[in-house]
């Protein structure tokens, strides 16, 4: 087997190039160690309602008397929230690493639409949470545009703790997600 990348004197004049240099040699690492490029993939859960999420969190929080770190991502209709025919779709939370709780929005029942926006309310609101996200300011403008919801337990972003580690390599999701997940990039 073999695998092709860039010569790294590219990084020179190209500082995207590092990214891509890094993940060919993580992947090619991926081939070494399992035998195939197939990401190693979490347990992913379609739920209605994130009620365990906050038991978790709760336990968690009894067990350590901190916030705790809770991920956050959204999957939208679109770049723009203020689109009246553009909605959020699906909602991703998660406290522990290769477990998430995936939820559809598109609600079929007023009484499933009531709960979880609760539950939504308590995770965006609670001092027990710290939230955090690839680019979560953004996911945060859809949440208070389209559900009118202020987050009150942003932590961290980590597309602007990239910009402040190193501003010349290029922060995008794309990425974030092949240099600091074992998942890849979305291409």
């Amino acid at each position: 087997t073999f695998f092709i990348t860039f010569d790294p004197a590219i990084t020179f004049v190209e500082a995207d190039k590092r990214g891509e240099i890094y993940w060919d040699a993580m992947l090619a690492n991926r081939v070494v160690r399992t035998g195939t490029t197939r990401p190693e993939v979490g347990d992913y859960e379609w739920t209605g309602n994130l009620q365990s999420l906050i038991d978790q969190i709760e336990r968690k929080y009894e067990e350590t008397g901190c916030a705790v770190p809770v991920a956050f991502d959204l999957e939208t209709m679109g770049l723009f929230p203020w689109y009246g025919d553009k909605d959020i779709l699906t909602s991703a939370w998660t406290c522990e690493a290769g477990r998430a709780y995936v939820v559809d929005h598109r609600w079929d029942s007023e009484l499933k639409r009531k709960r979880l926006r609760s539950q939504v309310v308590w995770l965006l609101t609670s001092d027990k949470v710290r939230l955090w996200g690839a680019n979560l300011k953004y996911d945060l403008i859809w949440v208070a545009v389209k559900w009118l919801i202020e987050c009150l337990n942003f932590a961290f972003d980590t597309l602007i703790g990239g910009s402040l580690v190193d501003e010349n390599r290029p922060n995008k999701l794309n990425h974030h997600a092949k240099v600091y997940t074992t998942m890849g990039g979305y291409d």
